[in-house]
């Protein structure tokens, strides 16, 4: 009896510490790096606006002219509204926009499920079995999943990025402090 209470026990324990929500797993095969201050930019700012919108999720691509150094983040909203450009050309701007993962493309917005999210804009599928790092992916379903053009594997956003083949989205870590949106995988 005291051998079963035992093996009881240690098998409550081991069902418990199982149940126990695991630790968030974030990419860093490429480098993320996106302070964005709100305060910044004008208030009809895509990225801005999917913070406090649960569903909304933006795709961020970062260009920078080499003949001015201005930075330009295009914001292609799941809302199948025409991308909006966003420029930084301040030094204050531009000193929070790094890399954004394997192709300078991730993917902003505010889950249903689990608050703010932030993923690669490439399909990990791609890169890992295929050389390169282009392999962008584009809203589908009314801006709740991401397909990729090249294998035609699909990944749910609200899902924290699970594919239907098995793989996730990379992700990285975000933050909301006041007006200053953090992304990164440091």
């Amino acid at each position: 009896m005291n051998r079963c209470f035992r093996l009881l026990l240690v098998s409550a324990l081991l069902l418990l510490t199982s149940c126990e929500k695991s630790e968030e797993r974030f990419s860093t095969t490429y480098p993320c790096y996106l302070v964005f201050d709100t305060s910044l930019y004008r208030a009809d700012c895509k990225l801005t606006q999917c913070l406090s919108n649960p569903g909304m999720f933006v795709m961020v691509k970062k260009t920078v002219n080499v003949d001015n150094g201005v930075y330009t983040l295009e914001l292609t909203c799941n809302d199948g509204e025409p991308a909006q450009k966003v420029y930084a050309t301040t030094e204050k701007q531009k000193a929070g926009i790094g890399s954004l993962g394997a192709a300078d493309c991730i993917i902003v917005g505010c889950t249903n499920f689990n608050g703010l999210a932030a993923f690669d804009g490439q399909c990990p599928k791609c890169m890992e079995e295929k050389s390169g790092t282009s392999y962008p992916l584009e809203f589908q379903d009314k801006g709740q999943t991401v397909k990729c053009n090249s294998c035609g594997s699909i990944y749910s956003l609200q899902y924290d990025g699970s594919g239907d083949n098995g793989r996730s989205l990379y992700r990285y870590k975000v933050r909301l402090n006041g007006t200053v949106l953090s992304i990164s995988n440091q």
